[in-house]
């Protein structure tokens, strides 16, 4: 069965997404390994800061979002100047980061921040992967990530998530739609803002 990682790079290569830049960490290697599998390059970069700039300078050149993965703790916090930046210039961006397992996470301290808390002021849109309609959540970070004012998007992808298979959509859910716009007063985690 596919996992959740492996959700997420589908919808990156139906996206046209041909690379990710980023600098590898063990809480990302299940990512990674799902987007080299699908034909993704990842470019390793020496530092965050940098896979996040050279991501969103694709995202500027492309019009696409470009893509950034980061490991937890200090991998994650490396990557603000880059999203801060993606921010500002009208960059789509996607941002991708390792969070600490949820299994673990109510009792581990090492390196556990919340990281949707800490992106949402230079984000249009902060959200944590949870394993429930994977595929619609990163398709819509997609679409926000270029909708209206361009710009970045942040997804936290716990160590756990990554690796569980992926839990079919909810049949009685509405059905996601790209909205052509989003509304600029929106700006809780699950309201995208533009």
């Amino acid at each position: 069965m596919p996992t959740v990682a492996d959700a997420v790079a589908r919808i990156l290569a139906v996206n046209g997404v041909r690379r990710v830049f980023g600098l590898p960490g063990g809480e990302i290697a299940e990512i990674m390994a799902a987007c080299r599998r699908l034909g993704l390059a990842f470019i390793l970069t020496r530092h965050e800061n940098a896979a996040c700039m050279m991501a969103g300078v694709t995202g500027e050149m492309t019009r696409r979002p470009g893509v950034v993965l980061a490991t937890v703790g200090p991998g994650a916090t490396n990557l603000v100047n880059g999203v801060a930046n993606a921010f500002l210039e009208r960059a789509p961006l996607l941002v991708i980061s390792a969070q600490v397992a949820t299994s673990v996470a109510p009792v581990l301290p090492h390196q556990r921040l919340d990281l949707e808390a800490l992106f949402r002021p230079i984000t249009k849109w902060s959200c944590t992967l949870t394993g429930k309609d994977t595929a619609t959540t990163v398709q819509r970070a997609l679409d926000v990530a270029v909708e209206g004012r361009p710009g970045p998007v942040y997804l936290a992808l716990p160590g756990d998530v990554a690796r569980m298979e992926e839990l079919a959509p909810d049949p009685h859910a509405a059905p996601y739609q790209a909205s052509p716009a989003i509304a600029p007063a929106a700006s809780t985690s699950s309201a995208p803002r533009a």
